[in-house]
């Protein structure tokens, strides 16, 4: 896959983006030639991209020292013109300040950098694999070197003896500890995480056709959507990223459809906000009674989430199509 990230930093390049690729491989991968095409390209019109080599010491089952002739990987970052860093894979914050060094220094215009992530695989290749060929005593040594407890131990003594004290609670129950201890931190990353992603959806798709309209099917309760499922649609719509939001209204209650469209319309605004509703739970009037209510409600359109062939029979003519009935009924 390296000849692809390298495509990605030539694409930024031509574009005048100032994006960087980074491309992950291991020790094993080195050796093919692939790996050597991408960086002799990348060195020779100095690509904004970071190649970062996972070397566990054993491609496979052969070890580093008859898997290549240099004394390390990084050695073959000058061959191809630009720099080669070694750093100790297990060391978190090392790891971090290498990788944000060569991400900064590629956006400048610097070029590529080579990283060489040295660490141990603890385990064989594959479930069939019991790594026997792994001396017990390297695996011994690696595992005293165990990057999450290294973290762990440069962490701790920063916290608040209340925030430690939670810790030595969970810890023994919770192997998520650290997320669970900050959960408004870990919540905000995650809800990050999906903004961006229909931010590059967004973008990528008017960048194609700008007249196609772009929607996300949300959870109608705004605060809901925000809190539990990371959905920011209301910020969304705020940052222009979705055209439409489509609360997704998936019951056969007409009540219970009004009442969560009326506060999602009123959230998105009548224009914005076009209603979501199941067709897999409604008979043909059931779905044709809730696109009225939704008309009422001042709701621009209206999405049904179904398949035809999932669609209920009820009040249906033999042979008759579910949605062909609903857009004679409801369109004409």
């Amino acid at each position: 896959m390296l000849p692809v990230v390298v495509g990605w930093a030539l694409a930024f390049r031509i574009r005048n983006e100032p994006r960087v690729a980074v491309g992950w491989f291991g020790d094993g991968a080195s050796a093919k030639g692939d790996c050597h095409e991408a960086m002799n390209f990348a060195g020779a019109r100095r690509l904004p991209v970071v190649f970062v080599c996972d070397n566990n010491q054993f491609a496979y089952s052969t070890p580093n020292h008859v898997e290549f002739g240099c004394e390390r990987l990084v050695d073959r970052g000058p061959a191809y013109g630009f720099e080669g860093v070694s750093v100790d894979g297990t060391d978190v914050l090392a790891v971090y300040r290498e990788a944000k060094q060569a991400i900064e220094k590629a956006r400048a215009g610097g070029g590529p950098t080579l990283i060489e992530s040295v660490t141990l695989r603890m385990e064989g290749h594959a479930v069939h694999d019991d790594a026997f060929y792994v001396p017990k005593e390297m695996l011994s040594a690696w595992a005293e070197r165990d990057p999450v407890e290294r973290y762990r131990d440069w962490l701790l003594p920063t916290l608040p003896d209340s925030v430690r004290t939670r810790f030595d609670g969970l810890a023994p129950a919770d192997p998520l500890v650290y997320s669970d201890s900050f959960p408004d931190a870990w919540d905000r990353f995650r809800r990050l995480q999906i903004t961006e992603l229909v931010e590059r959806i967004y973008h990528g798709v008017k960048k194609r056709n700008p007249r196609l309209i772009v929607s996300a099917a949300v959870f109608g309760d705004a605060d809901n959507a925000y809190r539990l499922r990371f959905q920011d649609w209301r910020d969304w719509l705020r940052r222009d990223i979705i055209d439409v939001a489509c609360p997704m209204a998936y019951t056969d209650s007409t009540e219970l459809f009004r009442e969560r469209i009326r506060t999602a319309v009123e959230t998105a605004g009548g224009a914005r906000g076009w209603a979501g509703i199941a067709a897999y739970k409604n008979t043909v009037d059931g779905t044709v009674e809730q696109i009225g209510v939704a008309r009422g409600l001042g709701a621009a359109g209206v999405v049904l989430f179904s398949y035809d062939f999932m669609a209920r029979q009820g009040g249906m003519r033999p042979g008759e199509s579910y949605l062909l009935a609903v857009r004679d009924r409801a369109f004409r």
